[in-house]
């Protein structure tokens, strides 16, 4: 039960860093987008 545990924590922390990164890359591109458009 110890290792799911840490299997889950980790994908927590993975989906966590995945979200960040598409919403600074969305955030980026979208102020990219602002300023040329």
């Amino acid at each position: 039960m110890e290792t799911s545990g840490v299997l889950l924590e980790a994908a927590a922390d993975l989906n966590g860093s995945l979200a960040y990164l598409i919403g600074a890359v969305a955030g980026a591109e979208k102020g990219y987008f602002w300023r040329f458009s």
